[in-house]
């Protein structure tokens, strides 16, 4: 598989969350070389790989991947050109969860801290600054990633979708084909080419600003 080391590098942690550092390198797991950053996850054929994986690496437990039951057309270029139309950060207004103050995590309250003349500091919990104590905003700056991109009715986060979108630049491919629409807490499925399937969890409470309205291949 051409520039595989780039390509697994789009799928793997890059936090520094404890609990995920078992995902910041692709692991071996029966027959396939897996990578994942507990949102989106690749799995290849190990055939196709040129370079050794862990088999010791990697979470204990895999989400399952669902039967293929669809045949929707995912084209590069389509999603390449949807993803750039979003302004890399912008000041919109938000609902719902969204509209949750990030400087009070929605609780109206934050920790002050009061030095006195003796140099020693006095710590309580007063107003959030930032929405007023409301624990909500009425807008924010938001970044193209964290911007939400509907696909046939689910929204999915535009970070995670720029995710496939350059992994399929890396190993050459036009198109994917979406062989499971996400559904009832399932993620969707992505065949980038035989042997090379990718899950993608939706996300839930963000309005999408972008939509793709992809048709079954023979609807075409």
């Amino acid at each position: 598989m051409q520039n595989e080391k780039l390509f697994f590098s789009r799928f793997v942690y890059n936090g520094e969350f404890i609990n995920r550092a078992c995902l910041k390198k692709p692991f071996e797991r029966n027959g396939f070389v897996y990578a994942s950053d507990a949102r989106i996850m690749v799995r290849v054929e190990k055939s196709l790989c040129e370079e050794s994986y862990d088999p010791q690496g990697g979470p204990k437990s895999l989400p399952s991947f669902p039967a293929p039951e669809s045949n929707y057309k995912l084209d590069l270029k389509e999603l390449i050109e949807i993803l750039k139309s979003i302004p890399r950060c912008e000041t919109v207004a938000v609902s719902g969860k969204e509209a949750e103050c990030d400087e009070c995590e929605g609780d109206g309250r934050v920790e002050w801290t009061y030095e006195d003349s003796n140099g020693e500091e006095h710590y309580d919990y007063f107003d959030c600054p930032i929405c007023d104590g409301k624990g909500k905003v009425k807008t924010k700056e938001i970044e193209r990633e964290e911007r939400a991109i509907a696909i046939n009715g689910t929204s999915f986060k535009a970070g995670l979708l720029q995710k496939i979108a350059e992994a399929m630049n890396d190993i050459g491919l036009p198109y994917g084909v979406i062989t499971y629409q996400a559904k009832n807490s399932q993620p969707m499925l992505i065949q980038l080419q035989e042997g090379i399937e990718v899950i993608i969890m939706p996300c839930i409470g963000i309005e999408p600003c972008r939509e793709l309205h992809l048709k079954q291949a023979n609807e075409e």
